[in-house]
């Protein structure tokens, strides 16, 4: 319900159990339901209930006024200051979820935006992205400001970012409703719309072969400059891997910013576990990772690039998502089954199907990334154990208790993350990156490290 007008500022329902009612309200926080009443035996306050339902406007209902739809279609023009622009019926793509974002991406016409900006930046087609954004979050506007600026310095960065033509914060918010009624801490988790417009893009998945690979190479370079820069993505995945093009070669886009951080910023949400499960790395699927007691690392991103080409690679083909994928049951578990279907692949990802070669060789990579850590952590698990039955003991074993002591120490020290740059060499080379190019990029990127990063 929330997904069948555009940017629907709240639905109500209403429940209905033999002669009992209940009214529940829907936003992009959350639920806030009243309790049920019999409207047989309690007709007035039911009568009340009707009177004042017969007397909503459409923003009563949740209609979002500064979206208005045309009688001649289901196009919806909006204002944004000076400008309009007209929303088309056809919906790229919609998430469709009972709270959050709920991002919705269309197709957007705009003869001032047409006119105003330059040639490479309109053609091709806008999009318009509508969601509901934390409010505690930095938006994506200012992260995309300092992607800009970036950009401006770098050529890994400069043409693969999102290039934002047009933003509107709207005047709503979803805790309005709660400081209204009294609710206990009304912020926690308020959300607010937003409104961006982008030049349009493709999805990479519909690339194959060396286009695929080249335009997703180009995503990763991309990414790690702006990591550099205290730019923290956090949220890698094929629907966030876009590309077009320039005569006849591809160019890889790393779009979407909406769950991004800064390293400068003070805010809560830096650490909030994000990511598409199926993409996320191993670390981050576990119940400490899901808990929010893992620190999201640049490792982290670098293993969610290889899961999305992973990914893409085996469950597309002919830029096409297959009907049944080898990998479908990524995306049918939760995050501790996803682990366990990861491990599977790493350990013997030819019993899942005949793997490409390029793909074969970043299952290997990755691989020897993960098992080591899975022994080292197994190894240190079992000696802390047997360290704390030694200390239980009545007669403790001080020899053995010091020989533990010392066991623990080394596994801890191997379990020491690399610094971003070691992970991101050995990453290049992987991927092809000549070693010039490679000392190139991270020469660059340490002038743009944040001092109090």
């Amino acid at each position: 319900m929330q997904c069948a007008n555009i940017a629907a500022n709240h639905v109500l329902n209403f429940i209905v159990i033999g002669d009992e009612i209940w009214i529940w309200n829907y936003d992009h926080q959350g639920l806030i339901g009243v309790g049920g009443f019999n409207f047989v035996q309690d007709l007035p306050r039911f009568l009340v209930l009707l009177y004042a339902l017969q007397r909503f406007n459409l923003e009563d209902w949740g209609r979002n006024p500064a979206f208005k739809p045309q009688p001649n279609g289901d196009d919806v023009t909006v204002k944004v200051d000076d400008t309009e622009l007209t929303l088309k019926e056809s919906v790229i793509d919609t998430r469709l979820v009972l709270k959050g974002r709920g991002t919705g991406v269309v197709d957007v016409t705009c003869e001032n935006l047409e006119l105003e900006k330059p040639p490479e930046e309109a053609e091709g087609g806008m999009v318009a992205k509508i969601y509901w954004a934390e409010e505690a979050r930095t938006s994506e506007e200012t992260i995309l400001d300092k992607v800009k600026e970036v950009a401006g310095n770098d050529e890994a960065v400069r043409g693969h970012v999102p290039i934002l033509l047009l933003a509107k914060k709207f005047p709503v918010s979803t805790s309005t409703i709660r400081k209204a009624l009294g609710l206990d801490d009304p912020d926690k988790g308020s959300r607010t719309l937003f409104l961006l417009v982008f030049k349009k893009l493709s999805p990479i998945e519909e690339l194959q072969g060396d286009e695929l690979f080249d335009a997703w190479r180009q995503c990763v370079l991309c990414h790690y400059i702006l990591w550099k820069a205290g730019i923290y993505h956090r949220d890698v995945s094929c629907e966030n891997l876009m590309y077009y093009r320039v005569d006849s070669n591809v160019v890889g886009v790393l779009n979407d910013y909406d769950l991004a951080s800064l390293a400068r910023e003070d805010n809560p949400l830096g650490n909030e576990r994000n990511g598409t499960t199926p993409y996320m790395a191993i670390d981050l699927l576990r119940a400490d990772g899901q808990a929010g007691n893992v620190k999201h690392i640049y490792r982290h991103d670098m293993e969610s690039f290889i899961w999305v080409f992973i990914w893409i690679s085996i469950q597309y083909k002919d830029g096409k998502l297959r009907d049944r994928g080898p990998l479908d049951a990524f995306a049918k578990v939760d995050a501790r089954g996803c682990v366990k279907e990861k491990r599977n692949f790493l350990a013997d990802p030819q019993a899942y199907c005949d793997i490409p070669g390029r793909v074969y060789g970043l299952v290997i990579f990755l691989g020897r990334q993960q098992h080591p850590r899975e022994d080292t952590r197994s190894e240190l698990q079992a000696a802390k154990t047997a360290l704390r039955e030694s200390l239980a003991d009545l007669a403790p074993d001080v020899s053995r208790i010091a020989e533990l002591e010392q066991e623990i120490a080394k596994h801890e020290l191997d379990l020491e993350e690399k610094s971003d740059d070691a992970v991101f060499t050995e990453f290049a080379k992987q991927i092809r990156v000549e070693t010039a190019s490679v000392d190139t990029i991270i020469s660059r990127s340490s002038k743009l490290e944040p001092e109090d990063k």
